[in-house]
């Protein structure tokens, strides 16, 4: 089924009729030999054939050739031949089928409830074939048969809809993916080589310089963050995995992540974890990093002075149980008008406090969105001038292992073997960059260009970790992934693998994870960031 193009076709017409037929017999307009729109001296629009008139909806319900439902029918057509012009509705009359000697022809409209989508045509060589009440019938049937059409066209155009939505939304992702590479590579570079710099001697002017670079830096890496998960999160392309990992790493990492920021503005940084908080627990731990770091990172930035304090308790509602998160800060606070509307996207509790703070109003909006997606929920409670307390409640499913959980500020910090860091990168600044920071975290490093290289140079017990880019040219980071895990499977040594990578869009973290990889660490990364990983690798070398 398709629509005609031109004026002459404003209905649906079936695949299959010889197109010399459709311009011929069901063209509603009369043309000049040079194509034009033929017209009467009032400039009306001039009509040839019969379907003409029945197609456009211009039956005569007063001849009695026309029916009330706008069909045309004789059982003597000839005589039509014979009607003078200035009695025929039809302009230089044509009918083909009335010349080919089809004395019984019904005309029948093809209707939707607004409008004439097609024709049933019948012609027989006999007279007398045809009734009224045939016609009628034959009306009714097309009712039925137009309302099938354009159902079936409503389905065709949904489905190309669908087809288009599907493809701009690939492309949008694909965009995304390069976009998302694109701005962190270079914020890595810049971002690391102010983290190295603020580790070197430097004179005050210096130190202060350093400084508007690492927070301008970080504060551009917020915003791409916060773009990039919004729109993953409008075409529901944020996909929440379900696997064990441990509480105390979860919580170090956070901590090491938020705490520079913490110790330069003098506000204290805890966290509190009670003997009855499991030491590993199911769920995505990412995701759940993201919420924690997005909490912590706005308790930090709306305080001042005092505390920011991370709790994390076991709770229940009815049977069901939880391990609730709070992070309680002795900042502004937020007024009650305000809270209503705080996590909705792009909001933030007023102007003055966008141009104070600064940020997207995203955060909180995507850390809902991940809570909800996660089965959990995010609350808040605050008194202006006194602090706010955010607690996020996720559902408490429990791994194998279930002894209590150590908290990161005691002496717990696993160390990996006193071996070389293989630094798997095929951009020779991001390999200095990443062996400065190891070098100050009491680091040997090793490099390789591309995943091959890495395969190579990979044996059993010759490297304490791995960090792994992802796109490299050749052999990239999964394959490699893949093959040394091969490798591995013979001896049943394990290295921990961890992905670097400026492509954090949607689903990258997972295919890491799927690959063979231990842990995603997404570029620009920071040397507390680094850190918290790798203390983490050792921690689960140890348990293997």
């Amino acid at each position: 089924m398709k629509t005609g193009s031109t004026p002459d076709f404003p209905y649906f017409i079936q695949e299959g009729f010889p197109e010399k037929f459709l311009l011929t017999e069901n063209s509603l307009l009369s043309r000049t030999p040079e194509g034009g729109v033929c017209r009467d001296q009032k400039g009306k629009v001039c009509l040839e054939c019969t379907c003409g008139l029945v197609i456009s909806g211009q039956a005569d319900p007063s001849n009695p050739l026309f029916t009330r439902g706008g069909s045309c029918w004789t059982n003597n057509s000839f005589s039509l031949l014979d009607i003078p012009a200035d009695k025929d509705p039809r302009y230089h009359p044509r009918n083909q089928c009335i010349h080919h000697g089809y004395a019984s022809v019904a005309l029948i409209p093809i209707r939707t409830k607004d409008r004439i989508v097609g024709l049933i045509q019948l012609n027989d060589r006999r007279k007398g074939r045809l009734s009224l009440e045939s016609v009628e019938i034959l009306e009714s049937i097309a009712g039925y048969i137009g309302e099938a059409l354009m159902r079936k066209k409503a389905e065709a155009d949904r489905n190309d809809a669908l087809c288009r939505a599907e493809a701009a939304a690939h492309a949008k992702s694909e965009f995304l993916a390069v976009m998302s590479h694109e701005l962190r590579t270079p914020l890595n570079g810049v971002l690391g080589c102010a983290g190295i710099l603020a580790d070197t001697p430097l004179d005050d002017e210096q130190k202060s310089f350093v400084k508007m670079i690492n927070s301008s830096g970080e504060h551009l890496l917020s915003l791409v963050n916060d773009i990039l998960d919004y729109a993953s999160m409008e075409h529901g392309a944020l996909p929440i995995l379900d696997a064990p990992f441990a509480v105390a790493d979860l919580v170090e990492f956070c901590c090491h992540t938020i705490r520079p920021t913490a110790s330069e503005k003098e506000i204290e940084l805890r966290c509190e974890i009670p003997p009855d908080v499991p030491e590993q627990i199911l769920g995505d731990e990412r995701r759940l990093r993201q919420i924690l770091i997005n909490l912590l990172n706005n308790a930090v930035k709306f305080t001042s002075k005092g505390s920011v304090v991370l709790r994390i308790a076991p709770a229940m509602d009815g049977l069901h149980r939880f391990l609730d998160f709070s992070v309680e800060d002795s900042g502004i606070g937020i007024s009650p008008e305000t809270l209503a509307r705080l996590f909705q996207p792009f909001t933030q509790a007023d102007s003055k406090m966008n141009r104070e703070y600064g940020g997207t109003g995203l955060g909180l909006s995507i850390s809902k969105h991940l809570a909800e997606a996660m089965g959990g929920s995010i609350a808040v409670t605050s008194t202006p001038g006194k602090g706010s307390t955010f607690t996020f409640r996720f559902p408490l499913k429990f791994s194998p292992a279930t002894s209590r959980a150590v908290c990161p500020d005691q002496p717990n910090r696993g160390t990996l073997p006193d071996t070389a860091v293989l630094v798997v990168d095929d951009l020779k600044d991001s390999q200095k960059l990443i062996a400065k920071i190891l070098q100050n975290l009491g680091y040997s490093t090793e490099f390789a260009d591309n995943g091959s290289e890495a395969v190579k140079a990979f044996a059993p017990g010759k490297y304490s970790a791995i960090l792994m880019d992802m796109a490299m040219p050749g052999m990239d980071g999964l394959v490699a992934t893949r093959k040394i895990r091969e490798i591995e499977a013979a001896t049943g040594s394990h290295v921990p693998i961890i992905a670097l990578t400026a492509n954090v869009f949607t689903g990258v973290c997972e295919q890491c994870l799927a690959a063979g990889m231990d842990d995603f660490l997404g570029k620009p990364f920071t040397k507390s960031g680094l850190a918290a990983i790798l203390a983490g690798a050792a921690r689960r070398q140890v348990k293997i």
